[in-house]
């Protein structure tokens, strides 16, 4: 998924573009970005306590801030990274999350894409109460972002036979988005 990852920021990223990072990130993202030439934005996921006595040490969940996000995506921005389950936190982003960011496309333009990193779809512990339309068959729990009403041209989905199979020693990786396929192909050798 490393190489899929590469090759697409590669071929959608111009020097000067911009890409939004959810933080805390999979340390990858940041310097692929700046390989491609591209500018990392950064949108930091807010951390909201179960409970926030001070006697009490309990866990609690990462959450996307509505505002900071539209805050920080511009005509400027041509990529946003999406993974869910979340590298390194393990969130699992919510439809209403997901649904915050395909709104926030609108504000980047047409040739703004979600890089849908899902190499950890298959390992939901703890699948969120509520059932979402979305919902994978075979992932429960988890939402594909192409899946979203206008989302499937708008979403580069990145996966692995590593993490699915448990076998990350074979660096199998792939991407999944036929409208910006010839794109690639043309990038390609």
């Amino acid at each position: 998924a490393s190489q899929a990852l590469y090759l697409t920021l590669q071929t959608l990223i111009k020097p000067g573009d911009e890409v939004v990072l959810f933080e805390p990130f999979f340390d990858l993202y940041v310097n692929q970005v700046r390989l491609a030439g591209g500018t990392p934005v950064f949108v930091p996921l807010r951390f909201e306590a179960y409970d926030d006595s001070d006697e009490v040490v309990s866990g609690g969940e990462w959450k996307l801030d509505r505002e900071e996000l539209m805050k920080a995506v511009s005509p400027r921005t041509k990529a946003i990274i999406l993974n869910s389950p979340h590298n390194p936190t393990g969130k699992i982003f919510t439809r209403a999350e997901m649904e915050i960011i395909a709104e926030s496309l609108d504000l980047a333009g047409p040739n703004c894409v979600v890089l849908s990193d899902e190499v950890y779809k298959y390992i939901i512990h703890a699948p969120p109460l509520e059932s979402n339309v979305g919902d994978s068959p075979l992932c429960v729990g988890h939402t594909h972002f192409a899946s979203l009403p206008g989302m499937w041209d708008r979403t580069v989905t990145i996966s692995s036979a590593g993490k699915t199979f448990s076998a990350t020693g074979w660096q199998a990786g792939w991407y999944v988005n036929l409208h910006c396929l010839s794109h690639f192909q043309c990038a390609l050798p």
